[in-house]
């Protein structure tokens, strides 16, 4: 039978069941991919206009020891690369995207600059410092940022 499910966010959380069933993310299928079927949601989720959350932890983070998308993606062989990238709009109308298993040379100009992770749980960086229009307004002496949408 299906497995009840219960998920707290940092803002919000739901309920309801895993199951299994085919996901498609862009024009790319995963068989037998374990999702969380929503029952019921936090007010702040109740309202947004999707479909659902896509998760991107990393494995050793995923809800129920589920086997992550994008893990099921690279082991269906169904990505050209091992990596996915996420292009965060500031013009609301023009929407957000995130790409499996490439990078659109669209979304930025000059070099990438890979950043190594500094945990095996989240998706966490060493930071310098933030700084907004010159001034460093955070992390003066360097902290660790996890990087979430």
């Amino acid at each position: 039978g299906d497995q009840p499910l219960s998920i707290q966010y940092a803002a919000g959380s739901m309920t309801g069941y895993l199951g299994s069933d085919i996901v498609e993310v862009r024009r790319i299928s995963v068989n037998n991919q374990v999702c969380g079927f929503s029952d019921s949601e936090a007010l702040l989720h109740a309202h947004m206009h999707a479909d659902g959350i896509l998760g991107l932890a990393l494995q050793s983070n995923a809800s129920d020891d589920v086997v992550p998308v994008f893990d099921n993606m690279i082991s269906q062989h169904l990505v050209s690369q091992t990596l996915f990238s996420v292009y965060l709009s500031s013009n609301s109308q023009q929407g957000n995207e995130v790409l499996s298993g490439g990078i659109d040379s669209n979304y930025y100009t000059g070099q990438i600059t890979w950043i190594p992770l500094t945990s095996a749980t989240y998706w966490q960086i060493k930071m310098d410092s933030v700084t907004i229009n010159g001034q460093t307004v955070a992390c003066s002496d360097g902290c660790e940022a996890i990087i979430d949408n």
